[in-house]
């Protein structure tokens, strides 16, 4: 008794397409058995295994075995019928096609889509077949693959009997881009099937040319108002700039009748007809009747496509109740994502020089709105006198999300008038506003804005606002800029001191190491944090030193602080002043000892036994980067310690040591 599962199995492990090949050739029967059997694991393996070698002879079996009752023995079979995918496969599976049972016909279907052009020959007789749904699924695979090559058998498909086969052709030929056929689809706009004509239509927008314009023009005066629908999306599509303003005249007459069109058809004719260098430029009648047409639009639960293209056509037409439009809408809504947000930005500056924008823009603000944002990035890209006005309007009472985009508008403005408003903005009540104009000014106004900024930071009470300003102040490096803050260490305010320490540190200047050395004395730990943190970023081979003498300070936040800094210091001097830390009496300095030990140590450190010992004795915090450490020198000895704390209550800690042992025993 042959174990089909197992022979399956054993195909699936082949590597080597000789060996599986000499396997078939020594027993050519077993995947034949193994489809005939009972069992869905033999099944599929062969289907697998004939999938991967492409083996036309079992494509008859196949077939058979893509009727099966277990869906996965279907999948297989359909995927291996797939990968062989030439013409004989197309031609056997014609059996699928016609099956009552719709999941094996869909099935057959697509696999036919998967031959593709190979199923040349297949797809011409099963047009000719005697059963209508056969003909249609044969079009709509045709339609699916865009073979162009049954373009004339679509032609004479048009006047079939069965309405079904006659659309299905019609979207056949629009999709294979049928343009030789233009003069029969024209022919098929008198079928007596709306459908049918809906199809036609559709068709002519995708293969049809400048030809086909008139006759759908005629369909938009005596059709269906689907059909007409259908049409105008269609002449939107292939109507050139001369061609649109007729279109859009008939539209015009359409929408007074209360005909439904789509947005983005209009659109598509607005964007022609308004290109640069035409010289259309319709009445306030005209415009105002699409405008009224968009805006219905907006009101309505449309799909968010038709709301962008709506929303395009309001501001093709550049009407101050178009702007208002926008503004409207865009109020309304709930959510604003960033793309709908750049949208929205980008339509109400293309109103600037077409409409009182700022007037419109300031009466919006007055009544109060919810989008003060876009306007205030709006404005920013516009970049006018009356642009800065507004933004100075917009910054009371706004968020700081709010601030921030008023700040950047008046920052790309640029101009004296915009500057001294951000002066002010440097004075006002929300610490958000200071610090954002506090980054603007030193962008745009440079130097001119370091005695403004220093006044700023000296003034100010909150210590995230300093921070700001502090950087703003330091990106502005300069002799004045490293004497006043030089200056400022001899503040009373510990806070003041410690700004000037980091402004120092952040001009990365050889010069500011005799200012920032001495505040390493300073009572105040937060100062000293500062200090030290300033002469880590000094870069200076001769800094490591007076770095490291943090380690002994005082103040155990003090020395975390340090310990944190020195992350990235290499050298054996480096190594023995973090080892001592290992002694502190903080178990978070104890902890990031561990840890800069883990990551500057050599393999095999004279640190391990301590560390060891560490892992036994302290908290389960430092336990956790113990074992990490152990793992990174690559202490096998301590794999017995480790061992003991494998069921360790603490979580990091069971982990830690989990992944030390399993590093450790390779």
């Amino acid at each position: 008794m042959v174990d089909y599962t197992a022979i399956g199995v054993f195909l699936l492990t082949f590597t080597e397409f000789d060996s599986i090949q000499n396997f078939i050739m020594t027993d050519t029967a077993a995947f034949r058995e193994m489809l005939k059997g009972n069992d869905p694991v033999a099944k599929r393996g062969a289907c697998e295994a004939i999938e991967g070698l492409r083996l036309p002879e079992y494509i008859p079996d196949l077939v058979e075995a893509a009727k099966d009752e277990d869906l996965g023995v279907r999948e297989a079979a359909l995927n291996a019928l797939s990968a062989i995918g030439t013409s004989e496969v197309a031609e056997a599976i014609v059996p699928l096609v016609r099956s009552e049972d719709v999941s094996i016909r869909n099935a057959g279907l697509e696999v036919l889509e998967h031959v593709g052009l190979d199923a040349f020959n297949t797809l011409s007789g099963l047009l000719k077949d005697n059963e209508d749904d056969v003909v249609k699924f044969a079009i709509d695979t045709i339609a699916t693959v865009r073979d162009t090559r049954f373009e004339r058998e679509m032609r004479s498909l048009l006047t079939h009997a069965n309405a079904n086969i006659r659309s299905a052709a019609a979207v056949c030929l629009g999709k294979t881009g049928a343009s030789g056929s233009v003069t029969a689809l024209i022919k098929a706009l008198g079928d007596r099937e709306e459908w049918v004509r809906f199809s036609v239509v559709e068709a002519l927008g995708l293969a049809g040319g400048g030809s086909a314009l008139e006759p759908l023009f005629e369909i938009i005066e005596r059709d269906t108002a689907l059909v007409k629908e259908a049409a105008f999306e269609a002449i939107g599509r292939i109507a050139g700039p001369a061609d649109s303003v007729p279109a859009l005249l008939k539209a015009e007459v359409l929408l007074s009748r209360g005909q439904i069109l789509s947005p983005g058809a209009v659109v598509a004719l607005l964007e022609k007809a308004f290109m640069p260098g035409s010289s259309f430029n319709p009445p306030q009648e005209f415009r105002q009747t699409f405008l009224r047409f968009f805006s219905g639009v907006l009101e309505e639960p449309y799909s968010y496509a038709q709301f962008k293209a709506s929303l395009k056509g309001v501001a093709l037409l550049q009407l101050p109740d178009g702007l208002r439009t926008v503004l409207k809408f865009a109020n309304s809504l709930h959510e604003i994502d960033e793309e709908m947000e750049e949208f929205l930005v980008d339509l109400i500056v293309s109103f600037e020089g077409h409409c009182p924008l700022s007037d419109v823009l300031t009466a919006e603000v007055k009544q109060g709105c919810k989008i003060l944002k876009l306007i205030a990035r709006a404005l920013g890209r516009v970049k006018s006198a009356q642009s800065v006005f507004l933004l100075d309007v917009l910054m009371h009472g706004s968020s700081k999300e709010e601030t921030r985009e008023i700040v950047s508008a008046l920052s790309a403005i640029g101009t004296k008038e915009a500057v001294e408003v951000l002066f002010r903005i440097l004075k006002d009540k929300d610490g958000h506003a200071r610090k954002t104009a506090a980054k603007a000014l030193s962008r745009i106004a440079g130097v001119n804005a370091v005695s403004a900024l220093f006044d700023a930071l000296k003034s100010e009470v909150y210590r995230d606002v300093m921070e700001e300003i502090s950087d703003a102040i330091s990106d502005l490096n300069g002799d004045d800029v490293k004497d006043s803050f030089a200056a400022m260490l001899a503040s009373q305010r510990p806070a003041l001191r410690e700004m000037a320490i980091r402004g120092l540190g952040r001009l990365c200047s050889v010069d500011v190491f005799p200012y920032i050395s001495p505040a390493m004395s300073d009572e105040n730990p937060e100062v000293r944090k500062a200090t030290y943190r300033a002469l880590a970023g000094l870069n200076l081979p001769y800094t490591v030193p007076d770095v490291l003498k943090g380690l002994k300070d005082k103040d155990p936040e003090v020395r975390l602080a340090v310990l944190k800094v020195v992350s990235g210091f290499v050298g054996t001097d480096v190594i023995e002043a973090v080892s001592e830390a290992l002694d502190d009496d903080n178990v978070w300095v104890r902890y990031y000892a561990v840890l800069h030990i883990a990551g500057a140590a050599d393999k095999d450190s004279f640190l391990a036994d301590k560390i060891t010992r560490m892992l036994e004795e302290d908290s389960a915090p430092v336990k956790a980067a113990c074992a990490r450490a152990l793992a990174r020198i690559g202490s096998r000895a301590s794999l017995k310690t480790l061992e003991k704390f494998k069921n360790h209550a603490d979580t990091d800690v069971r982990s830690a040591v989990e992944r030390a042992i399993e590093t450790l025993s390779c």
